[in-house]
């Protein structure tokens, strides 16, 4: 009796996986979604199968949302009591690291799981993706994924046409975070196609305009003139239009091609006629008709001019109105995570907050981000939900480039060409977990004008540039904030992680740099702002 159950079983097994197999060759996708349906309602993995095979995925990314501001990471601030009630409810990982403080650099390293200095895609107007790089978006695409694109599409930072739209079926221009705007695309997660939705919003971003009332964080000092509001931050006066022209004439005089020197020209005409006219009206439609950078450019010019960040008090007022923000960006998210909390929808969807960069308030004498690739500009938050992930706070570093390869392998999407990155599934679903203090993250910014390495506890930070080169070490343990220099202290531990930046960086996969020439229009002083400074 005992053999005949043994062999019985055994037939079985065969029959099915003979079975299985018939079926796999007609209709591969019909018995993928019959073996999804079983993982999505068992409460344990199968050996072998994607935990979460062919399940939806919806990222989030908050632009410029740091990590350090939020009450789940330990700040004494309510900035956002949604999410991170939500993460509470899920995963929460407390070291991600950008690779850039760029949303250039960092997007690009999202959907292709490459380092910068691997996508060479870190400037805006020129450069574009190689076409033998695979992201994210065609790698689901090609898997029968309904992939989606919500966000702004006009912005140099997320070039669609240079690369990042590709694998995209379905393109919304949506901006700011209004749910009004995400709710027509969420039905779609319950139709049955497997569906990827990416979502960007840079509501916390500056300029910081929570508008006006009381303030949240802290009130202005008195001496302050800080724009608040949309209508003040799209200054519509004089003394804006007089600094435009004063813009548009100093770059006159370093304009090189006879197309920049005439476009120039024309600027500061038209705006210099309107003001004589007093016809303010006028001045506006010149400034409204340019490219959509270079409006950005004069306003945020115009913004942080008014900012003395050497007043400690406008420069915590300025934090406040940031931390604003992040509570109007809270609010402005709580519909979505209601929707994803549904049992249909949480019980077969992937779901990730996170953002491309964090952002600076001085400590290393700067505000806003791009600037560096210090903690305060790359710790980002990372709050995730995966179906039967083990839940809760992981100390495991983790970075940017990461991302696409844990996604892949969580959906069962094979991943054919290598990556930068290292899948941490493993470490959500309880299969194993990262050894730390082998673990190393590499940032890099303007691909290699600064480059960093870190693991556990130490961080090297090299800055490459020309006019500015000097060499960093931080013990993190001692030292989380990266103030207290002791390169000459421990030059053992450089020497060893100088070595290791070098080793992994001679493994990652070899691409072609596709970069072309910046239009004509463009003037010497505008070219260098886009290079050196990708945020203008």
């Amino acid at each position: 009796m005992v053999k005949c159950k043994k062999y019985c079983a055994l037939l079985l097994v065969i029959a099915v996986a003979v079975g299985a197999a018939m079926i796999l060759i007609w209709k591969p996708r019909v018995v993928r979604r019959m073996l999804g349906e079983l993982t999505y309602r068992l409460p344990f993995t199968i050996p072998g199968i994607a935990p979460c095979l062919d399940c939806n995925i919806v990222m989030v990314n908050l632009d410029t949302m740091r990590a350090p501001e939020l009450p789940c990471y330990g700040y004494d601030r309510d900035t956002m009591p949604n999410l991170c009630a939500y993460a509470k409810e899920n995963i929460l990982f407390s070291r991600f690291y950008t690779q850039s403080s760029i949303t250039l650099d960092s997007h690009m390293s999202l959907f292709t799981g490459l380092y910068p200095s691997t996508h060479h895609v870190v400037r805006g107007f020129t450069d574009s993706l190689s076409a033998d790089i695979p992201l994210l978006a065609q790698q689901l695409a090609n898997r029968g994924y309904r992939t989606i694109w919500g966000g702004v599409t006009d912005d140099i930072l997320l070039p669609l046409d240079k690369g990042l739209g590709r694998g995209f079926t379905e393109v919304y221009d949506i901006e700011g975070s209004d749910p009004a705007h995400y709710t027509p695309l969420l039905p779609k997660l319950l139709d049955g196609t497997p569906t990827f939705i990416f979502l960007h919003s840079y509501v916390p971003h500056a300029p910081y305009l929570p508008g006006s009332g009381p303030r949240l964080f802290g009130e202005a000092p008195p001496y302050t003139n800080i724009s608040i509001s949309v209508d003040e931050y799209r200054a519509h006066n004089r003394p804006f239009y007089e600094f435009v022209i004063a813009d548009y004439t100093r770059r006159l005089q370093s304009a090189t091609t006879p197309q920049s020197r005439a476009k120039n020209q024309q600027i500061a005409v038209a705006l210099r006629a309107a003001l004589v006219a007093n016809n303010l009206e006028k001045a506006r439609e010149v400034v409204d008709s340019l490219p959509s950078y270079e409006s950005y450019d004069l306003r945020m010019s115009w913004y942080w001019g008014k900012v003395n960040n050497q007043d400690p008090d406008v420069v915590a007022y300025m934090k406040g109105l940031y931390d604003e923000k992040l509570f109007h960006a809270d609010s402005d998210i709580s519909e979505l995570l209601a929707f994803l909390r549904r049992p249909e929808v949480k019980r077969k969807t992937i779901t990730i907050f996170f953002s491309d960069n964090g952002e600076a308030f001085m400590e290393h004498g700067n505000l806003d981000h791009g600037w560096s690739i210090y903690n305060e500009e790359t710790h980002a938050p990372l709050i995730m939900s995966v179906p039967r992930a083990l839940q809760g706070v992981y100390h495991e570093l983790v970075q940017m480039v990461d991302i696409y390869p844990t996604l892949l392998s969580l959906v069962g999407v094979s991943q054919k060409e290598p990556v930068d990155g290292t899948s941490f599934m493993p470490v959500i679903m309880g299969d194993g977990a990262q050894h730390v203090g082998d673990t190393y993250l590499i940032g890099q910014h303007r691909k290699d004008a600064i480059v960093s390495i870190r693991n556990n506890r130490w961080k090297m930070y090299k800055n490459n540039m020309p006019h500015k080169k000097y060499v960093e070490l931080f013990d993190l343990f001692k030292d989380p904030q990266e103030q207290q220099n002791i390169l000459g202290e421990r030059l053992d531990v450089a020497r060893l992680l100088d070595s290791v930046l070098e080793f992994k960086l001679s493994k990652s996969p070899k691409y072609a740099s596709v970069s072309g020439e910046f239009p004509l229009w463009i003037d010497e002083e505008k070219r260098k702002e886009l290079i050196d400074e990708g945020y203008f």
